[in-house]
């Protein structure tokens, strides 16, 4: 809800947000996340892809922000995206190691000179937007934010009327090869071979 978004970003200005650290598998939440849009997307009559190799390590982090996250890009990229349009969420391992998910539409786009209100809270990028439509403008700054805590970027790529994709990183030493379903998945920040991820965790 709107005022969980609000009490989520207070806390993380505060700096008092905690991040509830697990591995998990990036393809089953970006899936879990996929879903919940899906009736959103289905409704407004768009095509929702999902692109996410079952190869990609496993992710150590907050399962339940990295969700929110998805969710907060997938909802505005419906959002923003007239009937017909395509909304896809991507998922790959950069050149420099890092995980790169984006989440691009063919919606409306955002001016260059108004990409920065995309990031502030409570903004709108255009009276002409605020008009058509409803929301406090916390998706981006809130997912910013959770990014940010895992020692992330999110940048935006948009053009006005052509569409937007917006990427989040997360960096190389929150990701394993190995499996999720065994017992790295129950080992915790506390554990040895664990210790440069809970470095960055508490940061």
């Amino acid at each position: 809800t709107e005022v969980n978004r609000l009490l989520a970003r207070a806390k993380i200005e505060a700096g008092r947000a905690e991040l509830q650290e697990e591995w998990f598998d990036v393809l089953e939440a970006a899936t879990t996340s996929t879903s919940f849009v899906r009736p959103q997307a289905d409704s407004s009559g768009l095509t929702l892809a999902l692109d996410v190799p079952p190869s990609l390590p496993v992710l150590y982090g907050d399962r339940q922000y990295f969700k929110q996250i998805l969710i907060n890009l997938l909802s505005n990229a419906v959002k923003f995206t007239p009937r017909g349009g395509e909304v896809t969420l991507a998922a790959g391992i950069a050149g420099d190691g890092w995980l790169d998910i984006s989440v691009s539409d063919t919606g409306i786009g955002i001016a260059e000179e108004e990409l920065w209100k995309a990031l502030m809270p409570f903004a709108q990028v255009s009276s002409e937007l605020s008009r058509r439509y409803d929301g406090t403008g916390l998706g981006l700054p809130l997912s910013k934010g959770f990014v940010e805590l895992h020692g992330g970027t999110l940048s935006i790529d948009s053009e006005k009327d052509r569409g937007t994709k917006v990427t989040v990183r997360f960096p190389p030493n929150r990701m394993r090869r190995e499996s999720v379903h065994g017992t790295l998945g129950h080992r915790t920040a506390g554990t040895s071979d664990s210790t440069q991820n809970s470095e960055t965790a508490t940061r």
